[in-house]
């Protein structure tokens, strides 16, 4: 049953606002000096968290480090400290793990990860923030316009919710088709 009554697209219009306002890690935000694991986790609960998270739904877990470190998605990690590429990859994998699987992401990232340069790294993040702000400005306005036109009713918002979800379909398929076409 519909939630939103006449309050729904003010409602909808909020949640765009939610997530306006999601924190990305920034190259600023990544320390010049090494980082130990624990406060490189801290660094991104603290950008990153929306709210409460239980330790199953932190957005990067030892675990998931060591075992990135493991399968090789990491360079070497010297003295149990993690550098500023080591940050960057991290960041890149957890947004790449939303839409594609680790050996994928391996693939994508391998030329990176063995250069370990620096300049680069921090160039290609740079870039991809920058994109990442492009898509979010368009998303949101293209969201925002649709919101708006959407009637109260129950089956408009179910339409909606399954354009969202074909669109992320969509989106995803591309991404699987151009890595297993060019990166494996």
């Amino acid at each position: 049953m519909l939630q939103g009554g006449d309050n729904m697209n003010k409602e909808l219009l909020s949640i765009l606002d939610e997530i306006k306002n999601n924190k990305t890690i920034e190259i600023q935000d990544i320390p010049k000096l090494d980082l130990y694991m624990d406060q490189v986790i801290t660094l991104f609960d603290n950008i990153l968290d929306q709210g409460e998270k239980s330790d199953k739904n932190k957005h990067l877990t030892k675990t998931m480090i060591n075992n990135y470190a493991k399968d090789k998605l990491l360079p070497p990690i010297h003295n149990k400290k993690y550098s500023m590429n080591h940050i960057i990859l991290l960041i890149l994998i957890y947004n790449l793990k939303q839409g594609i699987p680790i050996n994928s992401i391996k693939n994508v990232l391998s030329t990176l990860i063995e250069n370990n340069d620096e300049k680069e790294l921090t160039d290609l993040y740079s870039k991809y923030l920058e994109k990442s702000k492009g898509n979010l400005e368009k998303f949101l306005e293209n969201e925002k316009s649709q919101i708006e036109n959407l009637k109260d009713e129950n089956e408009e918002l179910i339409l909606h919710i399954l354009s969202l979800i074909n669109l992320s379909n969509l989106y995803r398929n591309l991404a699987e088709e151009i890595v297993e076409k060019y990166f494996e």
